[in-house]
């Protein structure tokens, strides 16, 4: 018997100003490249209908393996890791691996990065020759990891380059009665230029999948050493989103340790990026508040405030600079940039690549629309638009792939918000914490 479908929609408008944009210089200038943390994407034949549903009625599919991941003995920000590094690699090793419970091997961290009512500790591990550290309690509860969008080399409640710092999402986790939520949140370090898990740890290129399996590895191995027997979740923005969701899709056993997920603006330019660079021109969209309707015109979406989303990013300069790292991670110059299709982008795919759309668990999924036109409002004075960027569009294409599989997906448009700010603006963050509570249930 099939899961139960979901195709609830929720429409929320913001009052007053609607988010904003904020350019902070804490990290190098190839995590400004990164902060919407793209995936790489997939050929397509420009048939949008048949990729919707090419592998809902599929064989069970065969997933790739997790690794393990080393808990590593704290020793300072210099000491901790080893480090090799080549001209386009870097990977990392434990200097001194951590060999007895884990609150032995963490480090204490400052009050002021706490964003809760109890102490915090650091452990740092290693996943996959990638190096990255645990925020948490020790506290035992339904746990909830987050994961920070681009490449995760910040906690969300810091912010980074292109996000406002709100640790508003953490302590209203840590403080929802009865559930009293556990949060763990991830943070990769820096890597080869900034690229954190993404970060190639040989001179062979490191694909979306790839890096995806550090997030799946380490999803696991918090389910079976720190868990402690309670539910697991996971909240993803934008890369974080691909980090999250893509463990469940590509890898063995992350759906059968999770209860919930959600996953707001993302992933992003992961269902078929072919179309997201230009490549295969799709014009077939979907509404963006309710993307089971097809459309090729926003009067197809009911009213004036609801746009027809389609699978491609426009010409903005972020939209560019996204182009040219797809390029760059795949070895192709100039073709996502010049809007050409190439069949190397298939491999990271979900729409072309083995993944099980069919999870045991409620999946959210938050799209921001962003500012429209036709309303009247000033695009420079919001966040980057979810629409506008063909993040609607291929979160659309994924939640009709996964309802079409028989999963139980919500879909919640936010009008008038920006990239991400589901997890970052207070207003916004009751109906989060909400959402993940009726998910553990």
């Amino acid at each position: 018997m099939g899961l139960p479908k979901s195709s609830e929609l929720i429409l929320m408008k913001k009052p007053g100003r609607s988010g904003w944009f904020v350019v902070r210089a804490r990290e190098p200038l190839v995590a400004v490249l990164l902060a919407l943390g793209c995936g790489s994407g997939a050929a397509s034949d420009g048939d949008a209908s048949a990729r919707d549903t090419a592998q809902a009625d599929a064989p069970e599919v065969q997933l790739l393996p997790t690794t393990p991941v080393s808990p590593c003995q704290w020793r300072g920000q210099q000491d901790t890791w080893i480090a090799e590094q080549g001209m386009t690699w870097m990977r990392y090793s434990c200097r001194e691996a951590c060999a007895g419970a884990w609150t032995t091997c963490a480090a204490p961290v400052s009050a002021r990065d706490q964003h809760a009512q109890e102490p915090k500790l650091e452990l740092p591990f290693v996943s996959d020759d990638m190096a990255g550290r645990l925020r948490l309690s020790d506290r035992s509860g339904p746990t909830i990891t987050i994961h920070s969008g681009g490449p995760g080399t910040y906690y969300l409640a810091e912010g980074s380059v292109l996000t406002v710092p709100s640790g508003a999402l953490i302590s209203a986790l840590e403080s929802h009665a009865p559930q009293f939520f556990r949060v763990i949140e991830v943070k990769w370090e820096s890597g080869l230029f900034g690229q954190g898990v993404n970060t190639p740890k040989s001179e062979q290129p490191l694909d979306t999948r790839a890096s995806v399996g550090r997030s799946a590895s380490l999803i696991r191995w918090i389910k079976a050493n720190l868990a402690g027997g309670e539910g697991l979740a996971t909240v993803g923005c934008s890369g974080g989103s691909v980090q999250s969701l893509g463990a469940t899709l590509w890898y063995e056993g992350v759906d059968q340790d999770l209860a919930y997920q959600l996953v707001s603006s993302g992933p992003p330019a992961s269902w078929d990026v072919n179309t997201w660079c230009g490549g295969t021109p799709v014009t077939e969209g979907v509404c963006e508040n309710d993307p089971t309707t097809s459309c090729t015109a926003n009067a197809a979406c009911g009213d004036a405030k609801n746009r027809c989303a389609f699978e491609v990013a426009s010409d903005s300069n972020i939209a560019h600079t996204l182009r040219l790292l797809v390029d760059l991670q795949h070895g192709t110059p100039n073709t996502c940039v010049g809007k050409q299709y190439s069949t190397l982008f298939q491999a990271d795919s979900f729409a072309f690549t083995p993944s099980r759309f069919r999870v045991g668990h409620r999946v959210d999924m938050v799209v921001a629309e962003g500012c429209n036109l036709a309303e009247g409002c000033n695009p420079a004075q919001h966040s980057i638009d979810d629409t506008q960027e063909g993040i609607t569009g291929q979160m659309g294409r994924l939640f009709r792939a996964m309802t079409a599989a028989g999963a139980d997906v919500v879909w919640t448009d936010l009008h008038n918000y920006g990239h991400c700010d589901a997890v970052l603006q207070p207003e916004l963050v009751p109906d989060t914490v909400a959402k993940v509570a009726a998910g553990m249930r």
